[in-house]
């Protein structure tokens, strides 16, 4: 499955969004959704909007705002669902609304779905009034004509007979990291590794899916890279509206805080370990104080920089492997606690037996 599709037909927000849509379609009501200028996959969504509510629908009809023009939306319905010899009938003093309301069973509006595209603020505003009047006047629930507005003009909430939809209130930053997930789960990683991208792409998207799923199906540049990856996928990859995409923001913060968030509990974790595995050798008295100088009385507020001084000190035995993991850990957090992400180098090497993030990221 594309990411697009993914997106749009898997994660659970986005499923959400279209079915509260079409349930409010079927119901005989009218719909807006309004979504940003750089909505991603737009044309993903539209084809995912149509196969759910035109199934089996004979009438339907995707309008954009170029093919209006520059008509009302009553004229445009006249001319296109209109045949000549009703449109005669028509005088100004009845109303585009009110004639098409009582002439329906006998133009192609009867059972349409009208799906309009692409309008401009100022077609919008004129196609919700129009709709807005037409509910009111007509007196079928479910027989009359829907629409369906597509648009990213900022719009009231509440309007008669329409609905509408905001995807910023259904889909949110959690949402990518939903989609980053689904994406990557198939990669031969370990698990740390992938929340690992996971975190990143997310942090590094900048609430956008389509630059998160640029970052994270090439995760394995990304984890050692994301430098690089970001400065590729600016230069070489465009969006699906066919614009560039961009990044401005702090990228040493970013890779700093998706680290923060997955291997800092590895190291509090690691640093349990630690003390469960040596509590009873560890004696404390008057001389083991923490960083403010303050006596120590238990061996779980012991930090990993007093583990060591206490290994160095002749004070604490501990085998060669778990003290080569204690600096490796006490190196790493030192890091991350004065803001310095830590390099892919220091995270894993080319030898699995050395990659200590990756195999103490399993200790209870």
């Amino acid at each position: 499955m594309n990411t697009n599709e993914r997106w749009w037909t898997v994660v659970p927000n986005s499923v959400r969004f279209i079915d509260d849509i079409a349930a409010v379609l079927k119901g005989g009501s009218s719909v807006i959704y309004s979504i940003s200028e750089n909505c991603e996959w737009k044309d993903t969504l539209r084809d995912i909007i149509k196969a759910k509510i035109f199934s089996g629908v004979d009438k339907t009809h995707e309008i954009s705002g170029r093919s209006i023009g520059d008509r009302t939306p009553g004229e445009y319905l006249m001319e296109s669902f209109v045949k000549k010899e009703l449109r005669s009938k028509y005088r100004t003093s009845i109303g585009y609304e009110k004639f098409l309301t009582d002439k329906e069973d006998e133009t192609s509006l009867l059972h349409s779905f009208i799906y309009l595209v692409d309008l401009s603020d100022e077609q919008t505003h004129d196609w919700v009034t129009f709709i807005e009047n037409y509910n009111k006047l007509h007196k079928s629930k479910i027989e009359k004509c829907r629409f369906i507005i597509e648009t990213k003009t900022n719009l009231k909430s509440k309007y008669s007979g329409i609905r509408l939809f905001k995807r910023g209130d259904y889909l949110h930053n959690y949402d990518i990291t939903i989609l980053c997930m689904m994406t990557i789960s198939s990669n031969k990683i370990h698990n740390i590794f992938r929340n690992y991208a996971t975190e990143l792409a997310t942090l590094c998207s900048n609430n956008d899916p389509e630059f998160a799923a640029e970052l994270i199906t090439s995760s394995d540049m990304l984890i050692k890279d994301t430098n690089s990856l970001i400065n590729n996928i600016i230069s070489n990859s465009i969006r699906s509206n066919m614009e560039s995409f961009t990044f401005t923001d702090d990228l040493d913060r970013k890779i700093w805080e998706a680290q923060l968030k997955v291997f800092f509990p590895l190291i509090e974790r690691f640093r349990l370990y630690l003390i469960e595995k040596y509590k009873y050798n560890i004696h404390l008295d008057s001389s083991v104080t923490n960083l403010k100088g303050e006596e120590i009385r238990s061996e779980y507020d012991i930090e990993l920089a007093t583990l060591k001084w206490l290994c160095n000190n002749n004070d604490l035995y501990m085998n060669s492997g778990d003290y080569n993991d204690l600096i490796f850990f006490k190196e790493c957090r030192n890091n991350l606690a004065h803001l310095k992400y830590l390099p892919y180098v220091l995270l894993a090497t080319q030898n699995p037996k050395n990659a200590k993030m990756r195999n103490n990221s399993e200790l209870a």
